[in-house]
């Protein structure tokens, strides 16, 4: 099991995304799942952090990545019932209706409802997909951050930002782990990627915010 202490450079996907025409989110195969959690009020979320163990808050700071493919598989559920990490990544699913059923089962073995702490529950929306089963992809197929980079538009890449938060909205996630800012290299002989943003340091931070 992998665990990461620090999440950084992360689109919060669950923020109101802004209209985005000629475009549709694809649609889940059942109801997105909601979190059992209101968070507007962070004052009482804080004061329910306040009430927890120190063990439970050590594992509040575990930003776990879960290995199952159609769901959560015996590691992470052994995982979940032993600690309350504060988010989880699923590194990877079949498609957008398993994806939602997914964060539901994920959302039935957390400590949301024990706490009423929320829980991040992250994507990587270039990497969802990746599960090398050779299958053909039925989740929205997204220009990469190469070709937003050739194409050089602040506007264009704004509504990209909005259709990925509806995106991975709608199957229940509420946090994006990404952009990857990392910059194209620029050494002879490496092998660059399109999952950048460019060489240019000053677009990549722009369009990663």
């Amino acid at each position: 099991m992998r665990v990461s202490a620090a999440v950084l450079l992360v689109l919060l996907a669950a923020l109101p995304a802004a209209s985005v025409d000629n475009f549709a989110a694809p649609p889940a195969t059942s109801e997105a799942p909601a979190s059992p959690v209101a968070v507007e009020d962070l004052d009482l979320v804080k004061l329910k952090v306040e009430e927890l163990t120190l063990r439970e808050k050590v594992s509040q700071l575990m930003f776990v990545t879960f290995q199952g493919l159609y769901g959560p598989n015996n590691e992470d559920r052994a995982l979940m019932a032993q600690y309350t990490p504060g988010g989880v990544l699923i590194s990877a699913t079949v498609k957008p209706g398993l994806a939602a059923d997914y964060v539901k089962a994920l959302r039935a073995l957390n400590a949301e409802r024990k706490f009423g702490i929320p829980l991040f529950i992250a994507a990587d929306v270039y990497r969802l997909t990746q599960h090398g089963d050779g299958t053909l992809s039925t989740f929205l197929q997204l220009p990469s951050p190469m070709a937003v980079a050739a194409a050089g538009d602040e506007e264009s890449t704004r509504r990209l930002g909005s259709l990925i938060a509806e995106s991975l909205e709608l199957m229940g996630f509420n946090m994006n782990m990404g952009p990857r800012l990392e910059l194209a290299p620029d050494v002879e002989g490496v092998r660059g990627t399109v999952y950048t943003f460019g060489s240019d340091p000053a677009f990549a931070a722009k369009a990663g915010a």
